[in-house]
């Protein structure tokens, strides 16, 4: 007979008389009603995961998401804006509040051109480093920056400044109504690589479902172009993250 252990578990593999007898003196020992059904096989294993990020969108969706993490770039971004402008596409642009001060004008083309906008911060701080009290208050003065200079209210999604997350962010987020979002794919562009490397991360890559991070600098903007050719031949339309997000993680406030 052979066991594996899982937690206080013992998953027994025996014979089937071997089992009956097993199940009977649980049974007697612990005097209750036991529902098994041996043909199902044994029950789910739970786990003791807390709440995590979205690293993935709706694979069901033969789309993308090309996710723009904003808290520089303002020269490059009128660029990219008419690139995205010219082939239809719509993305999402997590923008810092520091930035959004600085640039209101830019981040009204932005939401007045159909993309989506949602948070990167208030600051791009450090954010593992900050309590929860003050990590809250990053996030709402962010979404109150976008709101006041837009006149509407960002998109439910928080993507944390230096993809540094935890459990704790996402919860102090998803108490706020955020969801907290990473990536599939790191395009790694901050690096300024060529743009024909930056063009193999995204339509190299390409699947359903796919958060691509991206920030605005020039070779991106170069690349722009053919990763947005690549991907429709490749038959994936680009989308704004919270249109490619599963159903059990829409923020519901």
């Amino acid at each position: 007979m052979k066991s594996t252990r899982i937690g206080r578990v013992w998953i027994l593999t025996m014979g089937r008389a071997q089992l009956i007898m097993a199940v009977v003196a649980i049974l007697a020992v612990a005097g209750g009603a036991v529902l098994f059904n041996y043909l199902a096989g044994p029950p789910p294993v739970m786990t003791t995961m807390g709440p995590q990020p979205v690293r993935r969108g709706d694979t069901a969706q033969a789309a993308v998401s090309l996710m723009f993490n904003v808290d520089w770039g303002e020269d490059v971004i009128p660029a990219i804006l008419e690139i995205l402008e010219d082939s239809g596409a719509r993305v999402t642009w997590f923008i810092t509040g520091t930035w959004a001060r600085k640039n209101p004008q830019m981040l009204r083309l932005m939401y007045g051109q159909g993309h989506e906008i949602a948070l990167h911060g208030d600051e791009h701080s450090h954010i593992l480093k900050l309590s929860d009290k003050d990590l809250s208050t990053l996030i709402a003065q962010n979404a109150e920056t976008v709101k006041k200079i837009t006149d509407v209210a960002p998109a439910k999604l928080f993507a944390p400044p230096y993809g540094e997350v935890n459990e704790r962010v996402v919860k102090v987020a998803a108490d706020l109504g955020y969801a907290t979002i990473m990536w599939t794919h790191d395009t790694v562009d901050w690096k300024k690589p060529p743009a024909s490397t930056i063009v193999k991360r995204v339509v190299g890559r390409a699947e359903s479902g796919a958060l691509f991070l991206m920030h605005p600098t020039a070779p991106t903007a170069e690349a722009l172009p053919t990763i947005l050719r690549g991907l429709k031949a490749a038959g994936y339309q680009v989308v704004p993250v919270s249109q490619l997000l599963p159903p059990t993680t829409k923020p519901t406030r």
